[in-house]
């Protein structure tokens, strides 16, 4: 048998496998969904001088490694009329304790803006605010698995004299909060923000292929030290 015309096919097919491996499924997959909820909200914007800003973020945790490409969220306005939007996208490691790691803003390990978010009204009424909904990509934030961060939506409405707050649930959940670039504080009145990360995970099946392709190129390897 001639194993140089062995190799150049093994060579290909593995390299073909490989670059499968990079593949990923659909990037409208849902990947964290931490409900849909309006009974509450909280202020997640640059507020009326002099008061501070306040930092609003909430932890999520996928159950394998994945590529976050989207997000979806809900919130109202200050005002009853919305203004352009400034939104900024954090997120955070947790710090071991059960919040983010501080100070908010500058500890961030992934950080966005989100100038061309989509808004529509949602027909809720929170605290007779009207509930808006967002949807934005993304710059890619690769997640690891089982591992818990936590994420910041904010608001820079400081030129518009108004604020924005970011849905939510009345209690029971596990925001926290920051006012100004500082210490999070968890608050027990403070409940679970609305929101759903987007985005895509490896196809099992690819990542079988995957070994196979580096089996191929580990044998082809070894012939041509025989050859």
């Amino acid at each position: 048998m001639n194993r140089r015309r062995f190799l150049f096919p093994a060579v290909l097919l593995a390299t073909v496998l490989l670059s499968g491996f990079c593949s990923i499924s659909s990037a409208d997959d849902l990947l964290f969904d931490n409900g849909n909820h309006v009974e509450s909200a909280v202020v997640a914007s640059t507020k009326t001088f002099p008061d501070p800003d306040v930092h609003v973020a909430d932890d999520f945790v996928l159950p394998s490694g994945s590529v976050i490409t989207g997000i979806q969220w809900k919130g109202l306005y200050g005002s009853t009329s919305p203004v352009d939007d400034d939104f900024k996208v954090m997120i955070y490691a947790d710090d071991g304790n059960g919040k983010p790691t501080s100070p908010a803003t500058d500890s961030a390990i992934y950080s966005a803006s989100v100038t061309a978010s989509k808004r529509q009204l949602t027909g809720d009424l929170t605290f007779a605010d009207a509930v808006y909904q967002y949807s934005a990509a993304i710059p890619p934030f690769k997640a690891n698995g089982k591992t818990t961060y936590w994420l910041e939506i904010f608001n820079n409405l400081v030129e518009h004299n108004n604020y924005w707050a970011w849905s939510g649930s009345f209690i029971y959940g596990n925001g926290v909060y920051a006012e100004g670039d500082t210490t999070w504080i968890r608050n027990s009145e403070q409940g679970e923000q609305t929101f759903q990360l987007f985005g895509a995970v490896p196809e099992p099946i690819t990542v079988i292929l995957a070994i196979i392709g580096v089996g191929l190129l580990l044998v082809s390897k070894r012939q041509r030290l025989v050859l």
